[in-house]
């Protein structure tokens, strides 16, 4: 068995608080306060890496939780005494005899066989131990289990990640062979000559008749061979009194 400092909140006790006195509670807290720690210590039991179970002093154990409550700082840690599993059994055996002796009855009376009720009691004791044990052993095995499988997870993208270089190398060289055979239709395409299609400048004088049949494109020719402005003209007939007014 040996000595540290507990984290109340990581405690449990198999008795209600509501079993003991609220003054007597609420005093003892104040004590605890006043002279950081108790004078007898909890006795514990751990129940898993980070958890523990009062085997005795469940009074005091219930004035702490008052004493975190009022304090949270200052009553975070209390002293404690953990038994270790291979020592339960003489643990038990010496709060028996102390017990005892509290209550005036005969110390040689701890040396006695334990009863077999008592032994009962003892093993229960010992299973729900060993239970929560493997409760928290499967929880932790699980959670490994999971971690495992996420990394499988993380190698698979990274796999994956991996042969993203080839995948692009494969589809760069697909786009620069459509991009050659796009090359050569256009080297194959006959050049469309200029001025073949374009509609010829009417002879002058100009009249109205005769520039209604024309394009836009061929008045707008018109107007910049004569050297007549069209800024701002934007309609057809626009263009025409442009050029009939030059």
């Amino acid at each position: 068995m040996k000595h540290f400092l507990v984290d109340v909140a990581s405690i449990v006790s198999a008795q209600p608080r509501d079993r003991f006195d609220p003054e007597a509670v609420e005093s003892l807290a104040d004590s605890i306060l006043e002279s950081d720690g108790l004078l007898k210590p909890l006795v514990l039991r751990a129940t898993g890496p980070e958890s523990f179970e009062v085997v005795d002093r469940h009074l005091e154990y219930w004035a702490a939780v008052r004493a975190r409550e009022k304090d949270p700082r200052k009553g975070e840690m209390v002293n404690a005494y953990v038994a270790l599993p291979k020592s339960t059994e003489a643990i038990q055996r010496q709060l028996a005899v102390l017990k005892r002796t509290e209550a005036g009855e005969d110390p040689a009376a701890a040396d006695m066989p334990p009863k077999d009720a008592d032994i009962a009691a003892a093993l229960a004791a010992l299973r729900a131990g060993t239970q929560r044990t493997e409760a928290v052993c499967a929880t932790v095995k699980g959670n490994f289990e999971n971690l495992a499988h996420r990394i499988d997870s993380v190698a698979d993208v990274v796999n994956g990640l991996s042969s993203l270089p080839s995948a692009l190398e494969r589809m760069e060289e697909r786009l620069l062979k459509r991009m050659e055979a796009f090359e050569e239709i256009l080297r194959q395409t006959p050049e469309k000559k200029p001025g073949k299609s374009a509609q010829p400048l009417p002879e002058e004088p100009f009249n109205r008749e005769v520039l209604e049949k024309l394009t836009l494109p061929v008045l707008k020719e018109i107007m910049k061979k004569e050297g007549i402005p069209g800024k701002g003209l934007k309609k057809k007939a626009e263009f025409i009194d442009a050029i009939l007014g030059g």
